[in-house]
C-alpha cells in the first residue's frame, strides 16, 4: 500500500483566512501578505524537495506531503505570514539536516518525521544558538509537531511532543536597539531629526523617495501599512480657505478579515506631495512605483536611496546616516514618552493592540524635568547649526526693506509688539511664522528682539502639553527650541565681546 493512501489528498486551491484563493496544484504556492496588497509570500515546496544528500531528497515523499498538508491548515487559519514563516522553519530544519548528515543512518538519504524527537531538536536548537545567538527557529517547528499530534498522523508522538516542547527557548531581546540607543538602528537623535527636516523643508532628493521617507517621518507606520496605501487613502479636505490632509492608514496584524484603517493626519506639505505623485482611479496603489512583489524592500530602498541623495552624515557616527523605517517609528514612540505620553497613546499612534509592546519606550523615557533643564543649558558647541538665519547687525537701516515678523504665535501663548526680525524672502512662506522663522535661511534676527520671550513661551508650551499635544508639533517645536537657544547664546557673545571692547 502507498505510504500515502492514510493521508487526505493536498486540495488544488485552498481559500486563506482572508479571502484569497492560492493554486496549491504546483510545487509553488504564491500568495500575497494582504488581499489589498503587500510582498508576495512563496511558499516553495520545489526548493525544499531540492534539498539534498548525495543527490536524493532528504525528505521522504510522506514527510513532504505532511508538509504541505501543514501549510494548507495555516493558510486557511492564519495570515499568509504567519504560514509562510511555519513554512521557512521546516525548510531551515531541513537544510540543517542535509547540511549536519543528521539522518537516519540505515538509510541516509530519507527522513520522516518519526525521526524528529528530544535529541535532535536539542542539537538543532544549540546550533541556532551557537550560529545565531538564538534558537527561536524551532518553535514554528514546535507547532508543526503538535498539529500533527492532533492529526493523529502515526509519525507523531505526544511523548515526544511533550519533550520537544519543553525545550527553553533562547530569542531576540525585544526593544534592546531602544533600549541601549543603538547607533545605526536605535531611535535618530535629536540632530539627526533636524538633518533630515532640513533637507525635507528643502525639497531635496527625487520626489518619490521623499514622499516615503516624509510618510514614515511623521507617522512612523510599518511599511505593509505604506504599501497598501491607496489613492483612496488621500483625503484632501477644504475649511475656507485652509486645505488639511489626512490619510487612512491600514492597519496590520489585525486579525479580522475586513480592511481596518486609522485616520491620520499629515503635514500640507507631504499632502501636495502625495498629489503630485498621484495616478490612476481611486482605487491604484498610492505609492504605484514600488511595484507589486515586494514592495517592503522596494520602500526601504527608497529610503536608502534619500538618505544617499541628502548626504546627511550623522553626528553621532560620522558617517553617512543609515536610515530605516523601524528608526523612525523608534523615535516617534521615544519621543512621545520623552514628552509624557502615556502607553496606551504610544500604542495607539504606533498601531499595537498590546501594551506590552511599548513599555520600552515609557521605561526609557527622560523625565520633563531633565528635558527642560537640556533645554535651558549654555550652548557650548553645537553638534550642528541650528539657527540658519542670520544676526542683522544694521537690522535698522534694513527694517524698511524687510517684511516685519511679529512675535504672534498661534501655536503658543506668545503675543509680543516686538518684531523678532525681517524676512528676505520674495515669496509666499510656506513655513509657520514666527517659529519657523528660527530654521529659515532667510530670516534676518533682531538684535535686541524678543528671542528670550520666545524661548520661554515655547518651554511653558511643552510643560503645559507634553503627553496631549501632537508629537509632530512638539518634535518641530524641539529644533525650534534649539535654533532660539543658539541665536540668543550668539547675541550674549556678541555683547560681551562688545563690552569687554569698550574697557
Amino acid at each position: 500500500m502507498n505510504n500515502l493512501d492514510s493521508l487526505p489528498a493536498i486540495p488544488d486551491t485552498v481559500i486563506t483566512r482572508d479571502g484569497q484563493e492560492v493554486d496549491t496544484s504546483s510545487l509553488t504556492w504564491e500568495v500575497q501578505q494582504y488581499k489589498d496588497g503587500g510582498n508576495n509570500r512563496v511558499l516553495n515546496f520545489k526548493a525544499l524537495h531540492d534539498i539534498s544528500f548525495e543527490d536524493n531528497p532528504i525528505l521522504s515523499e510522506k514527510a513532504l506531503h505532511i508538509a504541505k498538508l501543514f501549510c494548507v491548515n495555516t493558510l486557511r487559519r492564519y495570515s499568509p505570514t504567519t504560514s509562510h514563516s511555519y513554512f521557512r522553519a521546516i525548510y531551515y530544519f531541513t537544510k540543517w539536516l542535509s547540511n549536519e548528515e543528521r539522518i537516519n543512518p540505515a538509510n541516509k538519504t530519507v527522513f520522516n518525521w518519526s525521526q524528529l524527537d528530544e535529541d535532535l531538536m536539542r542539537d538543532y536548537a544549540n546550533w541556532c544558538e551557537e550560529i545565531y545567538g538564538v534558537n527561536e527557529r524551532i518553535s514554528g517547528l514546535r507547532t508543526f509537531y503538535r498539529w500533527g499530534v492532533s492529526q493523529g498522523y502515526s509519525d507523531f508522538s505526544r511523548h515526544q511532543a511533550a519533550a520537544i516542547n519543553s525545550i527553553s527557548l533562547k530569542t531576540h531581546h525585544k526593544g534592546a536597539n531602544v533600549r541601549f540607543n543603538h547607533p545605526t538602528k536605535g531611535p535618530l537623535t535629536k540632530e539627526e531629526v533636524a538633518l533630515i527636516n532640513r533637507a525635507l523643508r528643502q525639497d531635496q532628493g527625487r520626489p518619490t523617495n521623499r514622499a516615503i521617507v516624509m510618510l514614515f517621518h511623521e507617522l512612523g507606520i510599518r511599511p505593509i501599512a505604506a504599501s497598501r496605501l491607496t489613492n483612496r487613502d488621500l483625503k484632501r479636505i477644504e475649511r475656507g480657505n485652509q486645505i488639511i490632509y489626512q490619510i487612512d492608514v491600514p492597519r496590520a496584524k489585525q486579525k479580522t478579515q475586513i480592511r481596518e484603517v486609522k485616520r491620520r493626519p499629515i503635514s500640507s506639505k507631504l499632502g501636495l506631495l502625495l498629489e503630485s505623485l498621484m495616478e490612476g482611479e481611486p482605487d491604484r496603489p498610492l505609492l504605484h512605483w514600488l511595484g507589486n512583489r515586494n514592495p517592503s524592500s522596494t520602500i526601504l530602498e527608497g529610503v536608502t536611496k534619500w538618505t544617499r541623495e541628502v548626504n546627511i552624515i550623522s553626528p553621532r557616527t560620522g558617517l553617512p546616516l543609515q536610515l530605516h523605517p523601524r528608526r523612525f517609528r523608534y523615535t516617534i514612540a521615544t519621543e512621545m514618552a520623552n514628552e509624557g505620553a502615556s502607553r496606551t497613546i504610544i500604542a495607539e499612534i504606533l498601531d499595537h493592540s498590546d501594551l506590552r509592546n511599548v513599555a520600552v519606550y515609557v521605561e526609557t523615557r527622560s523625565t520633563i524635568s531633565e528635558y527642560i533643564e537640556q533645554s535651558t543649558n549654555e550652548l557650548l558647541e553645537p553638534i550642528i547649526k541650528y539657527f540658519l538665519g542670520e544676526i542683522s547687525s544694521n537690522y535698522q537701516e534694513q527694517a524698511g526693506n524687510l517684511p516685519q515678523v511679529p512675535a504672534i504665535s498661534t501655536q503658543i501663548n506668545l503675543i509680543n509688539a516686538n518684531a523678532i526680525g525681517g524676512c528676505s524672502a520674495n515669496e509666499l512662506c510656506a513655513l509657520a511664522p514666527p517659529l519657523s522663522c528660527y530654521i529659515c535661511p532667510s530670516f534676518k534676527a533682531k538684535p535686541d528682539g524678543p528671542h528670550q520671550q520666545v524661548f520661554e513661551a515655547m518651554l511653558s508650551f511643552i510643560k503645559q502639553h507634553a503627553g496631549t499635544a501632537d508629537d509632530r508639533i512638539l518634535m518641530q517645536l524641539d529644533e525650534v527650541i534649539n535654533a532660539v537657544k543658539e541665536l540668543i547664546c550668539s547675541l550674549n557673545t556678541t555683547n560681551e565681546e562688545h563690552y569687554h571692547d569698550n574697557q
